[in-house]
């Protein structure tokens, strides 16, 4: 029972996340609004709260790794809870911007947190608990669309984001009345030889995969729309989403029965089996749902699994978990960008393409470094 506990507070606090991002959104024009700025200019807050996230990302997981790490998620979450209840008092571009990246630092110690005490706290199957943990984002981000909506009014959206500092301070309190997991042992030597070289691995296949996630999610509405209408590509791009978070939920139940290495390989496989539908015939109506759906189930299970898998390997403290997180992002960060940039300048097929490769080479690393770590454990 008692860690069954500590294991929902810890699902709950990677819930922050999405909320947090899901609350961007439907509050971007009023966001505009407040400070005075075009659309075209409140962009550069969601930039800030990612350079935030990076900077925390690379900083925080250290203190995660020691003794008090629950007081210290704690005081992060509840730091962050005050930045978000703040963000209705910014009537200036640049004091929204630092209120946001000042958030993504904050961020950044319930993502690394919770993946890193998860795996602490069930270090013999972490399998399923570690897509559990990361269908709580998906959740989130489901919930936060319909707080905003129930909440705000035509006036003023403080009341939504100070109901979300009131959810985040909340989760951020249930820390203290939990006992933290026993820390990782010291890693063994044969483990520091190679965890270098297994780490710059997983961080490319980390970059690479959540680049393309992140890549197709942000594009598929402009890119069904470009080829039919704009009706057709909200039903679609809600398809996608639903079968992403569906197969997420499905993440856990085949944790339990398939390898963590079969899971990502078959996930990766089918999300460019799914680009390359999309290539092949890009503009009929049946095969953009296929193509749609094929992806989101595809690479819904790929970042919690491939977490499993590299825990397999080595010791995932949360400094190392704070690298992979820095390459996630930096993958989020420039994918979606360079889609951008091509499906302007040449077609909108930039986006199964260069969402496609970019699967394409994740899958090769990830292959490349399961050869490799097969040929150590037969050398030791």
């Amino acid at each position: 029972m008692g860690r069954g506990l500590t294991t929902g507070v810890y699902f709950s606090s990677l819930s922050i996340i999405g909320l947090v991002y899901g609350f961007s959104g439907p509050t971007l024009g009023a966001l505009a609004a407040q400070t005075g700025v075009g659309l075209g200019s409140i962009g550069i807050i969601l930039s800030a709260r990612a350079l935030g996230y990076l900077f925390g990302a690379s900083q925080l997981g250290r203190f995660v790794d020691r003794q008090g790490s629950h007081r210290f998620l704690t005081l992060t979450i509840l730091t962050g809870a005050v930045l978000i209840a703040l963000i209705p008092f910014a009537r200036q571009l640049w004091v929204l911007a630092l209120l946001m990246g000042l958030t993504g630092v904050t961020l950044a110690g319930p993502d690394v947190g919770s993946n890193t005490l998860i795996m602490r706290l069930h270090p013999t199957q972490p399998g399923p608990y570690m897509n559990a943990l990361h269908l709580f984002f998906g959740l989130g981000a489901l919930l936060a669309p319909l707080l905003v909506a129930l909440t705000r009014t035509e006036a003023s959206i403080a009341f939504p984001y100070w109901l979300l500092a009131g959810i985040v301070a909340g989760i951020g309190l249930l820390f203290l009345f939990r006992p933290e997991p026993s820390l990782h042992p010291p890693a063994a030597q044969v483990e520091v030889r190679g965890v270098q070289r297994l780490l710059w691995f997983g961080c490319v296949v980390f970059a690479l995969y959540v680049g393309a996630e992140v890549g197709f999610s942000s594009w598929v509405f402009e890119y069904v729309n470009s080829a039919w209408d704009e009706l057709l590509a909200t039903q679609i791009t809600s398809g996608f989403w639903i079968a992403f978070t569906s197969f997420r939920l499905l993440g856990v139940l085949l944790a339990l029965r398939f390898s963590p290495a079969r899971v990502v390989l078959v996930s990766l496989v089918t999300g460019a089996l799914s680009c390359a539908l999309l290539l092949v015939l890009p503009d009929t109506r049946s095969v953009l749902w296929l193509g749609a759906l094929l992806f989101g189930a595809g690479v819904a299970a790929v970042y919690p699994t491939f977490l499993v898998f590299l825990g397999r390997q080595l010791t995932l403290t949360g400094r190392r978990l704070g690298i992979v997180a820095v390459a996630s992002t930096a993958g989020s960060m420039t994918i979606p960008w360079l889609i951008g940039r091509v499906f302007g300048s040449w077609s909108p097929r930039a986006v199964p393409l260069i969402a496609g490769a970019c699967l394409v080479l994740s899958l090769a690393t990830f292959l490349a470094l399961k050869k490799w770590t097969s040929q150590r454990t037969a050398k030791a």
